[in-house]
């Protein structure tokens, strides 16, 4: 059952410039995203959307608004540990493929959002195992990062983003950014693999705001797609 409001937006002007040109991927616009809602923002190619996670992650300054999540207000953060804290705590972004320490192990890069947060060394480990059960990569918690597959790329980007318990999990366009970066020909079994993780985390009833992009054919073909909740098109 869909729950109360998680993410909101009131009269958000969002700004970012492409190519020498100012657009604008919201203007004052109000959104919001409830609790265990998969929502997707839709939308062409640079139309925004990536810019609209980072603004909400608080990588990207906002021209006017408020973005809440948690009734906790993004303006209000005032130091560097409380901004810290909002993107790994509030609002936890996979912004791409290149996040992960190639050279150290799949368990250090899964812990890193709490070594950050100065958890113990003991609830950082116990937290990293129920995050691999969780996305089925409990025998690769020793394999170096460089080793991995896309799609295990993918599933241990989700399990780091779950670790520190999110108010909200924000991901960028995994159909697009995944064959992109890793120059996959074939993406069926790419296809399945996200669809398992963006599975788990509905089975774990956590909030997702996910970017995809309109009228792609990964999209329209994809089951799992077709029964998401919330969608946001950007023209």
């Amino acid at each position: 059952m869909i729950g109360k409001k998680i993410l909101e937006g009131i009269n958000l002007t969002i700004m970012h410039k492409q190519d020498d040109k100012l657009s604008y991927p919201l203007r004052e616009a109000n959104l919001y995203v409830r609790e265990k809602e998969i929502a997707v923002i839709e939308g062409h190619r640079k139309s925004g959307k990536s810019v609209i996670l980072q603004a909400i992650s608080g990588d990207h300054e906002f021209k006017n608004g408020v973005i809440t999540i948690n009734n906790i207000s993004l303006t209000t953060l005032r130091n560097e540990q409380e901004k810290k804290n909002w993107k790994l705590r509030v609002a936890n972004h996979i912004p791409d493929f290149y996040e992960l320490i190639d050279d150290a192990s799949v368990q250090f890069n899964i812990e890193l959002p709490l070594t950050l947060l100065d958890y113990s060394r003991r609830l950082r480990y116990r937290q990293m195992i129920l995050a691999c059960e969780a996305f089925k990569i409990l025998d690769l918690h020793k394999t170096k990062a460089r080793e991995l597959s896309p799609s295990q790329v993918f599933s241990v980007l989700c399990a780091r983003a779950l670790v520190a318990d999110p108010a909200i999990i924000l991901i960028d366009d995994p159909f697009t950014n995944l064959p992109k970066y890793f120059k996959i020909d074939s993406l069926r079994d790419t296809i399945e693999d996200i669809n398992f993780c963006i599975h788990v985390f509905r089975e774990l009833n956590r909030t997702l705001l996910i970017t995809a992009r309109e009228h792609s054919r990964y999209i329209y073909r994809n089951r799992l797609f077709k029964k998401l909740f919330g969608k946001l098109i950007l023209n």
